[in-house]
């Protein structure tokens, strides 16, 4: 009898454990030089649609259960993987993971193509567009910036969003010519550019809504009241 016993729950244990797994695959690359062994260093990592360094996780790999994406305050961008803690939150999340950043996920096979588009097409925290000269004043810590990805120009429709810990306001050019905007959680002198890796250019501003000129021409020849330092 007690043998009996053993072989039914036995499989049945097996199964329960087996429909816990599975495996996902994800790009997985930096075009930061410094993220040693934290992904493939790929100089192209921070095109809108990556097509390039991939992977797949193994079944019960706890921190591998949804595909990521982070953008760096810094401009750098990582692709991988995101943990089972992660996915149980938000889908757009600040991080500190390697530096301060914003990370998003999803849970399809190479779905971290992209620039966590979903983020900054959100309208969490909008500035009232009318027909009068008055605006809302937000509190006196934080910033209310443009946030948006591939708009060379702003207008009264562009998501502005406000944040406590806004530092600056930064623009962000990439190869070719992809405008993002957003808030920046890291402080810089107002009106600092810099490029990075000599394909992503930074442009830095410490007033609200100061980020919606045109930041630069990728030479840096074209500078909003800025001063370009190579990084």
């Amino acid at each position: 009898m007690d043998c009996r016993i053993t072989l039914l729950v036995f499989p049945i244990l097996f199964f329960c454990h087996g429909a816990d797994a599975w495996s996902i695959t994800c790009y997985s690359c930096t075009n930061d030089p410094h993220l040693h062994g934290s992904a493939q260093y790929d100089a192209d990592c921070g095109e809108p649609n990556y097509d390039g360094y991939y992977g797949t996780s193994a079944p019960t790999d706890q921190f591998k259960r949804g595909c990521a994406t982070i953008i760096y305050d810094n401009g750098y961008i990582w692709r991988g993987w995101a943990t089972d803690t992660e996915v149980a939150g938000e889908v757009c999340q600040h991080t500190d993971w390697q530096g301060s950043g914003l990370q998003c996920w999803c849970m399809e096979d190479k779905c971290n193509a992209h620039l966590c588009d979903e983020c900054f097409d959100t309208t969490t925290t909008t500035v009232a567009t009318t027909t009068t000269t008055t605006t809302q004043q937000p509190p006196s810590k934080g910033l209310s910036c443009y946030s948006c990805v591939d708009c060379p120009t702003v207008d009264e429709s562009t998501t502005v969003v406000f944040d406590e810990d806004f530092l600056t306001c930064v623009t962000i050019m990439t190869c070719p010519e992809t405008v993002v905007r957003s808030g920046g959680l890291d402080a810089y002198p107002d009106g600092e550019c810099y490029v990075n890796d000599g394909t992503i250019l930074f442009c830095h501003c410490t007033t609200s809504l100061c980020n919606r000129g045109a930041s630069a021409d990728m030479d840096g020849s074209t500078l909003f009241n800025g001063t370009l330092q190579q990084k």
